[in-house]
């Protein structure tokens, strides 16, 4: 907890706010910004107490390590003393897309 633990998220779907967003007449009012894969990076650093750089990257295939690169980058330049690496592809099941 409150350690400066930088956060990276490599994420390329979008799959759960769309699922979210399915019932346009039951959407709940933080929807525009709780579904937003954007957000990943930011909730798991406040939910485990990371008080370094948090980020989600959207570089289709490459997120992953793309979010790897810079996770080194910010050790080397000592921004933070540990990092957090989430290579993060969700696919929806069950109710399909349209």
């Amino acid at each position: 907890m409150n350690s400066r633990t930088g956060c990276y998220v490599g994420c390329m779907t979008n799959d759960y706010e769309m699922l979210s967003l399915y019932d346009i007449y039951d959407i709940g009012h933080t929807a525009a910004a709780a579904t937003s894969e954007t957000m990943t990076a930011n909730r798991v650093s406040w939910f485990f107490g990371m008080t370094g750089p948090s980020l989600t990257l959207d570089t289709a295939c490459s997120s992953s390590l793309y979010a790897l690169h810079l996770a080194c980058q910010f050790l080397r330049l000592k921004e933070t003393n540990m990092v957090s690496l989430i290579p993060f592809s969700a696919s929806s099941t069950g109710r399909g897309l349209t």
